[in-house]
């Protein structure tokens, strides 16, 4: 019996120990607010099997109560010994907003020396001279440069981890945008409506403490070669280890920065129950009459250490008021004391803020006790000491949370008064409860999505996948100095319950109206109702599900559609023809969207309903007019795309725009680009963005003629939309940062699959070679193609030992040849995922692209208008199928793409492994867009989490007020009428991050003479 159960317990530990992974994790910092973020995740990954062993200045168990899988490594003594000393020999004076500059100039000097003196311990040894592949995985702290050194020693994926937000660096190794109004960094100490002189005096002091961080680090660097030898490399390559950043900030606390997906917020994470209090304690707070202030300046700042004048301060406004004091103090005793003061040297600070009786919390405004105050629903009154407190004092007052005092100018008359402000007027604590709400409604908590994160590095192997193309980029590479150079130069030379929705999809394409299809569905039968006005219903009135109303639109917009598309059939497949579709295509929208206003089904929803009468508008982002919804109705507004960015909506939502880093869908060239390659996208690309911008004048006119001359103009309706969701993977975007308004939901029509029609199925099943299937979508059909290209297809297939499965919409296809099976329809999806597919032969259409992906069916490109020439360039990318060209196509390139891609097995790994990745998400797609839509419905909209940077002239983002003289601005028709994307038109001026300003108009004209606040 025993011999059978140990043999259970081996085979059981095998298990476990098969799934668990190594991991090391690095946190050098001597504070405790550092380690406390870490040691959640740390003890859930032991909990999940992982051997987890912590290099920590702050153990959390001893040998005998360490839970099994951790290893803590101590280096507190010879941390803190350090840290004490160097703290005794600087003069850093808490409270002092000029501080910063000594305080980081000795911080960038003692990161390199932490490591040094840690390196030495038996400890850290004994870990360094491990095998190089013994730990699976890397978790270190983002605020310790030289930690990224274990990258170098041990080869294993790297997790960076903050315990606040961006540190000073943090944005370049990342590839996050960079902005020093819209998107502060923490170490800022005035964050908005700032003056000139303001704005010149936080850059000044942003670049000098930038500049300190990069001088320290040759001496790190030097540190590190005495341990580990002359090969240790700079730290622009040992950036380039980092897989993944996560950050213990909520995004509205860094304005909603665009982040890349491999940025992960865990906000929260060590957020526990409350747990009951010390006796003494709870008899305390319960017998106050009036209520309590809890005072703590934190773990780094201590009380005891301030001047004794301003702790006299404290003493003298405490002893007048009528509230009971708890003081975190350090000493033994307080000197002068009031009797309504209680200290004590330590509290249980996020149990005690939870109790009723606490009325204000005094704190030093580090990032753990605005978390905890958040949780509790407390206010505060920030009195900021060092680093990032400043910052945090301004998110008080800017969410009006709370207020802040600077410790320089403390009396306590302005003590006082701030404390009788915060305690009588009751908006403090609404709005502190309400950013409670908003901030805990996430799909998981942090401390499940950070475990999600780490174990799907150790799934992948890392995550350099998810990687952005802007990351640890130099500035030259990033601006493309050279090309801008050589571009000048040459320019020189030549001169929640049941809510209403409508859902408004106008494009008369099935692929634009498929990806939405199963939002609608969803909705609808979570008791929502939903009115969806579309060219292409699913349901007849009999068979529609319950609270889905379809409102057809399909004769009068395909009538129009048919004949635009039969006259651009000629411009399939030529380059050059997109200016032509473009230009087609911007002044087709008017068209179709005023075809289907002038329906009696969509002239009831306008005139009928009043304008509250939805709770929701959810309009398709490539078709412009729609947004004009959003002033019919005020409801909060979606905006949906079927692909990835549309034109313009970069700008709308603030997403950072880069033509060469994150090209748009339009682009036909995306990599290696010679100058002049990149000259003419860029002609291209400017040129797009002026035709979209141009028609702008014609459709508000239109759009008058229904709704009268009140109508605003699109900028003002730009600032309604309150998030877009996105169909596209983040990597066909080259993992492009977005704020965290824009979502995706790659994949959302994915559907299971399904058993094909019995023929098909036989067809395919009986194919001794194996099958190509060839389909050039919905748009494009196959029998519009010129008849010299259709003979060349035919020729080449009659020739292959495979069989053929061609989407042709015609009862005959002349001159086919045996192994060719023809049908006007296929149902695509259940067909790649036959085995017998070996190759799909495409237009290169997203859908298209994604069904590849999702069947692992390698692919070849022949791409017909639009963004499939983005695609193509993709496949080649990622090494997943071929392209061609249908002007120059012929029997022998033709051929030779299908050996090639068949018999070179590469295409079919990197197409799976491709599918791997980007099926490996926390959420499915439709749960992830239910979720969200759901959202803005809970919170009547989302405007909290609109970018700083959203919807803003290029002016205003550029800061060209700045760049200028003190009192100058800019010429009144030329730099402040353009969006950040180069498109000209009017941008009148507005106050920085405010939502409620005047209407903002424009025209769309190169030179503009017209008044700025004429809206036409």
């Amino acid at each position: 019996m025993f011999d059978k159960l140990l043999f259970l317990l081996i085979v059981v530990l095998t298990i476990r120990e098969s799934k668990g992974a190594r991991i090391l994790v690095v946190v050098p910092t001597p504070s405790i607010s550092h380690q406390i973020i870490f040691r959640p995740l740390t003890l859930e990954l032991a909990k999940r099997g992982h051997e987890v062993t912590v290099i920590t200045t702050d153990p959390a168990f001893t040998d005998v109560n360490r839970p099994e899988n951790l290893t803590e490594i101590d280096i507190h003594d010879v941390t803190y010994s350090l840290w004490k000393n160097k703290l005794k020999e600087t003069d850093l004076k808490f409270g002092q907003k000029e501080g910063i500059f000594v305080f980081m100039k000795e911080l960038s000097l003692l990161n390199g020396m932490f490591l040094e003196v840690q390196m030495k311990t038996e400890g850290v040894q004994n870990i360094i001279n491990k095998d190089e592949k013994y730990y699976d995985l890397l978790v270190t702290e983002a605020f310790s440069r030289p930690a990224l050194m274990f990258s170098h020693i041990f080869k294993a994926p790297l997790i960076q981890l903050s315990s606040f937000g961006m540190w000073l660096d943090s944005e370049n190794i990342i590839g996050a945008p960079r902005h020093l109004f819209l998107y502060p960094n923490m170490i800022n100490q005035r964050l908005y409506n700032l003056t000139f002189s303001e704005k010149v005096y936080e850059l000044y002091k942003h670049y000098c403490i930038l500049n300190m961080w990069y001088d320290t680090e040759q001496t790190e660097l030097i540190s590190l070669k005495k341990y580990f030898g002359g090969d240790v490399p700079p730290y622009e390559e040992l950036y380039k280890n980092v897989d993944m950043l996560f950050l213990n900030i909520h995004p509205m606390l860094s304005n909603n920065q665009p982040l890349p997906p491999n940025v992960i917020s865990i906000w929260g994470i060590h957020t526990k129950p409350v747990k009951s209090l010390p006796e003494d304690l709870e008899r305390y707070l319960t017998s106050s009459k009036n209520g309590v202030i809890y005072l703590s300046f934190g773990t780094n700042a201590l009380s005891s250490m301030l001047p004794p004048e301003k702790v006299q301060i404290l003493i003298n406004a405490f002893s007048k008021l009528p509230f009971n004091i708890l003081w975190k103090w350090e000493q033994d005793e307080l000197p002068g004391k009031p009797e309504n003061v209680k200290i004590v040297k330590w509290f249980p600070q996020s149990d005690l803020l939870h109790h009723p009786n606490i009325k204000l919390f005094i704190t030093q405004c580090g990032l753990q006790s605005l978390e905890e105050a958040i949780n509790a629903g407390v206010p505060l009154i920030g009195i900021p000491m060092l680093g990032d407190q400043w910052y945090n004092a301004e998110l008080f007052e800017y969410h009006k949370i709370g207020l802040k005092l600077d410790l320089d100018v403390l009396t306590e008359d302005t003590l006082t008064n701030a404390i009788f402000k915060m305690t009588n007027d009751y908006s403090f604590k609404d709005n502190i409860i309400s950013l409670r709400t908003i901030m805990h409604d996430q799909i998981e908590g942090g401390l499940d999505r950070a475990v999600w994160w780490t174990e799907y590095v150790l799934r992948h192997g890392g995550a350099k996948h998810l990687r952005p193309a802007g990351a640890n980029m130099t500035w030259l590479e990033y601006l493309e100095a050279e090309f801008v150079l050589k571009l000048i130069i040459l320019t020189t030379l030549t001169c929640s319950s049941g809510a209403k929705i409508l859902v408004v999809v106008p494009t008369p394409s099935i692929s634009h109206q498929v990806v939405f299809r199963p939002l609608t569905q969803e909705l609808a039968s979570r008791g929502h109702e939903v009115t969806v006005i579309t060219p292409n219903p699913v349901f007849t009135k009999d068979s529609r599900p319950a609270n889905l109303t379809e409102i057809d639109v399909h004769d009068v917009t395909y009538g129009h559609w048919k004949g635009r598309n039969k006259e651009n059939s000629a411009k399939f497949g030529n380059k050059d023809g997109l200016f032509e579709v473009v230009w087609d295509l911007t002044s087709g929208m008017g068209d179709i969207l005023e075809t289907q206003l002038k329906t009696k089904e969509v002239q009831d929803i306008i005139q009928n309903k009043n304008k509250t009468y939805y709770d929701l508008l959810m309009i398709e982002a490539f078709i412009r007019p729609t947004i004009l919804f959003s002033h019919i109705f005020k409801a909060p507004v979606i905006q949906i795309s079927s692909l990835g960015m549309p034109f313009g909506n970069e700008d709308i939502v603030g997403v950072p725009t880069h033509p060469f880093l994150y090209p748009t869908f339009m682009h036909q060239r995306l990599y290696n680009l010679t100058f002049w390659e990149k000259f003419y996208e860029l002609y291209k690309h400017y040129w797009i963005q002026y035709t979209w911008y141009k028609s702008e004048d014609k459709e508000v006119n239109r759009l008058k003629k229904y709704f009268g001359n009140d109508v605003p103009c699109y900028r003002t309706l730009y600032d309604n939309v309150d998030m877009l969701f996105l169909n596209i993977h983040p990597l066909w975007t080259n993992n492009q940062p977005v704020p965290s308004n824009v979502i995706s939901i790659w994949g959302i029509h994915k559907k299971e699959e399904k058993p094909l029609p019995e023929d098909l199925q036989k067809y395919l099943n009986s194919s001794k070679n194996g099958v190509i299937y060839l389909s050039f979508g919905s748009n494009v059909l196959s029998s519009m193609l010129p008849a010299e290209k259709i003979q060349i297809l035919i020729n080449t297939f009659s020739k292959l030992p495979f069989d053929i499965v061609w989407k042709w919409e015609e009862d005959e296809l002349p001159g086919k040849s045996e192994n060719i099976k023809v049908s006007k329809w296929l149902p695509q999806s259940d067909l790649l995922r036959h085995p017998k597919v070996k190759l799909f032969i495409t237009q290169g259409g997203l859908q298209s692209t994604e069904e590849a992906i999702n069947a692992g069916v390698p692919l070849i490109a022949i791409p017909m208008f639009g963004d499939q020439w983005y695609n193509l360039q993709k496949y080649e990318f990622y090494k997943i199928g071929m392209g061609l060209e249908l002007e120059n196509l012929s029997e022998d390139k033709l051929t030779n793409a299908i050996m090639t891609v068949i018999n070179d097995q590469s295409f079919k790994k990197n197409i799976k492994r491709l599918s791997t990745l980007m099926s490996d998400h926390p959420q499915g797609a439709l749960d992830r867009a239910v979720w969200w839509t759901e959202y803005v419905l809970r919170h009547g909209g989302a405007k909290h989490f609109r970018a700083a940077g959203a919807n803003i002239s290029w002016a205003e983002y550029y800061e060209v007020e700045l760049h200028g003289p003190p009192n100058s601005a800019p010429p009144h028709n030329a730099s402040n009428r353009t969006r950040r994307s180069g498109s000209p038109q009017h941008a009148q001026r507005r106050p920085r991050r405010s939502r409620e300003s005047a209407p903002r108009c424009h025209t769309i004209t190169l030179n503009c003479t017209l008044p700025a606040d004429t809206c036409t």
